[in-house]
């Protein structure tokens, strides 16, 4: 049940980033609020189901919003060094979620859940993938309108968040369930 929680906290928070991203279309907002509001979602479902400390949130939030930003810097950078188009484009963003899934559960890890070492690695490689989601926007150009920057933005936030907070709760239930054999 708490993986259906963690998968609605992390739609919840890519429709919310989302909106605040393009609502106000400033480039501070799309470098910060989507790890702002994914720290904040997710810290909440941890609380509650949980009983985590609420002041661990505090670090867990700085370190989402860090690690996004990371990502986001790391995506962009690489795109600069290997060209804006072709396969360097999806290394870039394989990178990217890469690096930011990475620093993002290492802040899970320390102030919220210990995680094991492979549930932590394959959810790295979740987010890596899930950075390839920047992809998938132009076939959903469509049903959502819009031009393709924002369409691919959406695409990103709202698939790479609901994955990984489910990803996050279905491992949270797998320890959960191996604790109680033990």
């Amino acid at each position: 049940m708490s993986q259906l929680f963690f998968a609605l906290s992390g739609f919840v928070s890519g429709v919310i980033s989302y909106y605040l991203v393009t609502s106000y279309q400033s480039l501070a907002l799309l470098f910060y609020v989507p790890g702002v509001v994914f720290g904040v979602c997710v810290g909440l479902v941890v609380f509650v189901s949980r009983r985590v400390n609420i002041l661990w949130g505090i670090p867990w939030i700085l370190i989402s919003t860090a690690s996004y930003y990371a990502a986001v810097y790391t995506t962009l950078r690489a795109i600069d060094i290997g060209g804006d188009g072709g396969a360097a484009q999806y290394v870039a963003f394989l990178i990217g979620g890469g690096i930011g899934s990475f620093l993002m559960l290492v802040g899970f890890h320390f102030f919220l859940v210990r995680l094991r070492a492979q549930h932590f690695f394959a959810l790295v490689a979740v987010g890596g993938v899930l950075g390839l989601s920047w992809f998938i926007g132009g076939p959903l150009k469509g049903l959502f309108g819009g031009d393709d920057a924002s369409v691919n933005l959406l695409a990103l936030l709202s698939v790479w968040q609901t994955i990984m907070a489910l990803g996050l709760g279905f491992v949270i239930s797998r320890q959960e369930q191996k604790d109680m054999i033990s």
